[in-house]
């Protein structure tokens, strides 16, 4: 269905890029914002046919970690997009594990 590179595609230089962790997840994603943490950063989850399971905002401003709720998601694999200033930065698979 879709390409290993296509969804994992991630923009960032050395340190500043984002990061996701754990993968796979059981209930909450941990994202540190890098260099990002001072932008608004707001972010989709999806299912693998498209279909919107979630989204928010990640407010930064104190700290480049943060963390998404996903204990009410089912588990599978579900694709994660990270936008910085209305722009798409990051694509990326998540397994979610319950």
């Amino acid at each position: 269905l879709f390409s290993d590179e296509t969804m994992t595609r991630e923009v960032g230089r050395g340190d500043d890029g984002i990061r996701l962790y754990p993968n796979p997840v059981k209930d909450r994603l941990g994202i540190n914002l890098g260099t990002y943490m001072d932008s608004p950063v707001s972010y989709a989850i999806t299912t693998v046919t498209g279909k919107a399971v979630n989204q928010g905002e990640l407010y930064s401003h104190d700290s480049a970690n943060q963390m998404i709720d996903l204990s009410k998601l089912h588990g599978g694999l579900y694709i994660l997009r990270i936008h910085v200033d209305g722009k798409e930065i990051l694509t990326k698979k998540i397994i979610v594990q319950k």
